[in-house]
C-alpha cells in the first residue's frame, strides 16, 4: 500500500509501486481513473493526490488492496480544525499540499 500522499516517501513509492507493477504513468493514469498528466506531478512530488485519488492508485497498483481497509484510512485522514484554532504552520502546510506556492496578503 502507498504511503500517505501527505508523507515526504510518497512521491517515490509511487514511482517504485508503478514500476513494479510494469506500469507507464500513462497506463497508470487510465486504471486510476485519473489525468494522464498527474501521474508525473505526483511522482514528481509536484501535487499531492486527495485521499479519494490515493484510494484509486492503490487499487490500480495493487491487486490485493482491501477496500475497506482503504476506507477506513480515508475517514481516519479527515481532521477539521476551525481556522481560529489552526497554526500558522498547519495552515501553511495546508495550502502547500493543495498545490499554492505563493500567497499574496493584501493589506487593510
Amino acid at each position: 500500500m502507498l504511503p500517505n500522499p501527505k508523507h515526504k516517501s510518497f512521491p517515490e513509492a509511487l514511482r517504485n509501486a508503478r514500476k513494479a507493477a510494469g506500469m507507464t504513468q500513462a497506463e497508470l493514469s487510465i486504471a486510476a481513473d485519473i489525468s494522464n498528466v498527474m501521474a508525473g506531478r505526483y511522482e514528481r512530488g509536484m501535487h499531492s493526490p486527495e485521499m479519494s485519488t490515493w484510494a484509486k492508485l492503490n487499487k490500480a497498483l495493487f491487486a490485493e488492496v482491501n477496500e475497506s481497509e482503504l476506507e477506513a484510512i480515508i475517514q481516519d485522514d479527515f481532521t477539521e480544525i476551525a481556522l481560529g484554532e489552526a497554526s500558522v504552520e498547519e495552515i501553511i502546510e495546508e495550502l502547500k499540499k493543495r498545490g499554492f506556492a505563493k500567497v499574496t496578503l493584501a493589506s487593510e
